[in-house]
């Protein structure tokens, strides 16, 4: 949970800058925001960009490039959707680490946890219905961004959305551990595919 919630808060940069990309201040001044900005980012993500988490890599990513993009355009209807190509991003990875059967949360699950564990079977389903409710969460923000143009509601709207699936991911394992354990208290089944990590 709480590295989950160090991912989330690396987001809140992104609201400061798109205020900042809207005010008159000089190349330089937003320059010097964006570099504070992004050194925010990496240090309170430092042990999981380390560990080339997918998730929090596509959000450092987007950030540099829509950087980049404002400030060279070089895709210009980037400059229209920001938000909604960070959000895309994000999307594609959790759907992309849905259909290779290792949802994305089981990286914020904790170390703590043993290793038998994390391959039983409830440990996976419970990661993979928290990935799709944050799957859920990326795609209905970035239409939201696509289809309404920039304002305070708006940012409240998506971060709304992300706060309910931080307070999901926090409170749904224990829902969802005594669910499948009815389920499945007769069984010690692992993972139902090949774990080809290291190989």
């Amino acid at each position: 949970m709480n590295r989950l919630f160090k991912v989330v808060l690396s987001f809140v940069p992104w609201s400061v800058y798109s205020w900042v990309m809207n005010t008159s201040l000089s190349f330089r001044d937003k320059f010097t925001l964006w570099c504070l900005l992004f050194i925010f980012i990496v240090t309170i993500n430092r042990h999981l960009l380390l560990q080339g988490e997918a998730i929090t890599l596509a959000n450092l990513f987007s950030f540099v490039f829509i950087f980049v993009n404002y400030q060279f355009n070089l895709i210009p209807l980037l400059l229209r959707y920001p938000a909604s190509l960070c959000y895309l991003l994000l999307a594609l990875v959790a759907g992309g680490s849905l259909i290779l059967k290792q949802p994305f949360t089981i990286k914020f699950a904790g170390d703590s946890l043993p290793e038998d564990k994390k391959r039983h079977i409830i440990f996976y389903l419970i990661n993979r219905n928290i990935t799709m409710v944050w799957l859920g969460v990326f795609i209905i923000n970035c239409a939201l961004n696509f289809h309404y143009s920039w304002s305070l509601n708006l940012r409240l709207v998506s971060l709304s959305l992300v706060i309910l699936a931080l307070l999901a991911s926090h409170y749904f394992p224990k829902i969802m551990r005594d669910h499948y354990r009815k389920r499945f208290q007769s069984s010690a089944t692992s993972f139902p595919y090949q774990d080809n990590r290291g190989k």
